[in-house]
């Protein structure tokens, strides 16, 4: 798979900041590698790992009113368990791009 380095960056520019699902809920991301997110959620900090390849096919997905859904993201077959922070990642930097 060809990898989309402009979309990585973008990704690696979140570091350290804190995203937002769909619904509002924060999240941090915490580091950023170059194959994957690692996220912390909830107010135990639980860390969840966010494979590049999926992240990048997440934003070829399609958009409703600018923004993907978490529910395109696990339709897909993307992720079972994470799609709300797959979603959250891609409509940040989505929106920051543009």
């Amino acid at each position: 798979m060809q990898h989309n380095d402009a979309l990585w960056r973008l990704v690696a520019g979140l570091e350290g900041r804190t995203v937002t699902t769909v619904r509002g809920r924060p999240f941090l991301v915490h580091s950023v590698s170059t194959d994957s997110v690692r996220v912390l959620v909830g107010p135990h900090h639980r860390q969840r790992s966010l494979d590049r390849s999926m992240l990048e096919e997440a934003d070829t997905l399609p958009r409703t009113g600018g923004m993907l859904n978490p529910q395109s993201v696990r339709s897909a077959g993307l992720t079972e368990y994470d799609p709300a922070y797959v979603a959250g990642i891609i409509n940040k930097v989505r929106a920051t791009a543009a």
